[in-house]
């Protein structure tokens, strides 16, 4: 086993960083070999987890944000180095739905006994983002999520967590106009869609989105090999605020002007051009194709049920090479 650490100083805040030592000292006490990588720039998590593809290592243990594991996932995609996430960034999304442990006491016996599961991911395709493929694991937002994450100040989150998300949405939600999308679905073949006045349309690969506990794409499963699309067809400003709030109370898809798609590949084709986040980073704007990349990413579940089997099951098999 051989363990490399990525951290970002920034995700959290800066109380995170005695939480970072004592994972150091966990690591150390039982012997495990390890090296850590500090972040400094957007990026530097791909690079990072890239090397330790090509260094032999078996786990990347990543302390940061969605953001930061999305970037590490880039690296990581399709190859056998698990990814290890610790939650410790603003919303810890993915920790949500995987349902990981804050209990890091545990660490190292889930690095030897704990459960590996394999997730999917969303792959996006953009012609002003040509070259390496680029993949997101909870959700890519268009629309009025994407202005709200452009408008956040990296100092401010830190201090203010994510409510500073949607401080920004309000804020930005009156300069943002309602836009015509046209839904190109690809696989399986079938019809195109075109909603003449949207706010915003979420793709998800998870059910998890923004704070602990909102589902917009809920029907969403993390390894079925589906994109989960939800369209808001908003008429007016008032209207969207409506949606935004059926979503709080988790009745938005008794809504008939939300439409909900499954696929596992689309096109999505705008008016003009939309500003496009992936799991809470900016990414571009459409027009953008995305599409579901089944069981890419393995993933070590840091749950005290999944150290548990993990044990009991190698227990049992020690047991019976001793009698065989």
């Amino acid at each position: 086993m051989n363990v490399l650490v990525i951290r970002n100083p920034v995700a959290g805040g800066i109380w995170r960083a005695a939480r970072f030592h004592e994972i150091e000292q966990i690591l150390k006490s039982e012997s495990i070999p390890f090296e850590t990588k500090v972040t400094e720039k957007k990026g530097d998590a791909t690079q990072f987890a890239a090397e330790a593809c090509r260094g032999g290592y078996s786990h990347v243990l990543v302390f940061g944000g969605d953001g930061t594991i999305r970037e590490a996932a880039q690296a990581l995609a399709r190859s056998d180095v698990i990814l290890v996430p610790i939650p410790s960034g603003t919303a810890n999304l993915l920790a949500h739905e995987l349902n990981l442990s804050h209990d890091i006491q545990n660490l190292p016996r889930l690095l030897k006994y704990g459960k590996v599961r394999t997730i999917d991911l969303g792959r996006v395709e953009n012609e002003d983002r040509s070259g390496s493929p680029h993949y997101f694991a909870l959700m890519a937002g268009i629309g009025m999520d994407a202005v709200a994450v452009q408008g956040v100040d990296p100092v401010l989150k830190r201090w203010l967590g994510w409510g500073l998300y949607i401080f920004s949405g309000f804020w930005h939600v009156s300069g943002h106009r309602p836009f015509q999308a046209t839904l190109h679905f690809l696989d399986p073949p079938g019809e195109t869609v075109t909603v003449e006045k949207t706010w915003i349309i979420v793709v998800g690969n998870a059910r998890a989105y923004g704070i602990k506990g909102i589902r917009v794409a809920s029907r969403a499963k993390i390894d079925d090999g589906l994109l989960d699309i939800c369209v808001f067809q908003s008429k007016s400003l008032w209207h969207f605020i409506g949606h935004f709030f059926k979503v709080l109370a988790g009745r938005h898809l008794e809504d008939q002007d939300v439409l909900y798609f499954q696929t596992r590949s689309l096109r999505i084709e705008t008016d003009r051009k939309i500003p496009v986040q992936l799991d809470g980073d900016l990414f571009g704007k459409t027009p953008l194709t995305l599409s579901a990349v089944p069981h890419i990413l393995p993933v070590l579940l840091l749950t005290a049920d999944a150290v548990d089997e993990q044990r009991i099951s190698c227990e049992k098999e020690t047991v019976s090479q001793s009698f065989s």
